[in-house]
């Protein structure tokens, strides 16, 4: 509530001055000015006088809505990420709890509010970053979410399930994670299976490959998520021969899909470094940059999407021990820690809606997370490219290829990556 900025609009709209508007309900000029600058509110007795005088409601007057509309929430939280950027940690958090305190029964924005902090170690400022800021918006998530599922309104607990998981898993408790994933509902029989062959019998070929289009994305997206998985698995239980399958599959589906996490060719640069081959080692290395510039900047291109400029999820890495380590953002299945790692992997859907449940929505150049409504902008992606150039200059395997053409040439598409993002380019 800002009643000083609105009695300010008011007395300009009816075109009187601060002293006329004192002396009309026996104030003093100065408190006034002190109602308009937020220094103090009128008291409680002023309040029907002074609507009665601007010809409003006692509710205009105080910006009361009995309900807060969903696109009201939509832009209030929207802001956050720039306090956090611009105030710092502590400023964004008090927004949170300011919103959440001033529309306590809106459970849509707690979802919204909670649901920031699957990206929101990209908009902490650097000296931000720390374990210790991300575990206390962590904890303030997991509240405004048990809220919600403790007596809110049941069409937002699937997706409060869904975050809350991953908030756990983060956390370290995996069991009420586990307890929430299997919770989440599996359809017996998705719509999306059967309309294909529907649009096929009718001989509608353009619906038929849209639906097919959207079968590919969903479907798509949880086999790569389950190739990541096996990879690590396979890595850490030493069974090369898997790794090297599953690596060369991971990056045959991610080019049909247009998706671009790197995946397969960081695990082929892990397999030549543990075979000492650093020809190899390096031009993987070149590959995988080129592979992770072109999804975080948007460029991906697969028969899975609508017009080949569809969402990419940008997951985490494997490191040289094959530990999740993205060095950037991670989406809801698998959270970014303060130094951008990620680790985990949540539900497969924690949208309010299943694709065939609305409209396939067009795609535009912006990387859409899974999560309600996270978007990454270009100054995200300069943000997340610069975290890959540092790993990448100072943490192992990258280290030991320090010196090779096809090192000086991944750092080199790397910083124009950047560079180009800053001047609003595509970082082609």
């Amino acid at each position: 509530m800002n009643i000083g900025a609105t009695i300010v609009n008011l007395r300009r709209e009816k075109g009187v001055t601060q002293e006329q508007l004192a002396r009309a309900v026996g104030v003093s000029k100065p408190a006034v000015s002190k109602w308009e600058t937020g220094q103090s509110c009128p008291d409680i007795q002023l309040l029907a006088p002074i609507a009665r005088y601007f010809g409003v409601t006692i509710d205009a007057l105080l910006s009361f809505t009995r309900a807060l509309p969903r696109e009201e929430a939509d832009r209030l939280v929207k802001e956050i990420p720039g306090i956090f950027e611009r105030d710092g940690f502590r400023a964004g958090m008090e927004r949170c709890a300011a919103l959440v305190r001033e529309y306590p029964d809106s459970q849509y924005l707690k979802l919204k509010v909670a649901g920031f902090y699957t990206t929101c170690v990209l908009h902490f400022r650097e000296e931000d970053r720390t374990e210790e800021n991300l575990a206390r918006f962590r904890e303030y998530a997991l509240e405004l979410l048990e809220e919600i599922l403790s007596g809110g309104e049941s069409r937002y607990w699937v997706q409060a399930k869904g975050i809350a998981a991953c908030c756990y898993m983060q956390s370290g408790d995996y069991d009420r994670a586990e307890a929430y994933l299997r919770e989440l509902p599996v359809p017996e029989i998705d719509p999306d299976s059967l309309l294909p062959a529907l649009c096929l019998y009718r001989g509608n070929w353009e619906q038929a490959a849209a639906v097919s289009r959207r079968v590919i994305r969903r479907y798509g997206n949880m086999a790569l998520q389950g190739m990541v998985t096996l990879l690590r698995s396979a890595w850490e239980l030493e069974e090369w021969d898997t790794v090297r399958c599953a690596s060369e599959a991971s990056g045959t589906l991610e080019e049909m899909l247009g998706f671009r996490t790197g995946t397969g060719w960081h695990y082929k640069l892990l397999l030549a470094m543990r075979e000492k081959d650093k020809q190899a080692a390096g031009e993987c290395f070149e590959r995988y940059v080129e592979t992770l510039v072109a999804g975080i900047c948007g460029e991906a291109k697969g028969y899975g999407r609508g017009d080949g400029h569809g969402p990419a999820d940008v997951h985490g890495e494997a490191d040289d021990h094959g530990q999740a380590d993205g060095h950037g953002q991670a989406d809801v299945h698998g959270e970014a820690d303060g130094h951008g790692r990620a680790d985990g992997h949540g539900p497969a859907d924690v949208h309010e809606q299943t694709d065939v449940q609305k409209d396939d929505p067009p795609y535009d150049r912006s990387i859409r997370l899974a999560g309600p409504g996270n978007t990454i902008d270009r100054k995200d992606r300069i943000l997340i490219l610069e975290q890959y150039r540092l790993s990448f200059g100072t943490e192992e395997p990258y280290r030991t290829l320090a010196g090779t053409g096809a090192y000086e040439r991944g750092m080199e598409k790397l910083r124009n990556a950047i560079l180009r993002q800053k001047e609003g380019g595509n970082g082609a």
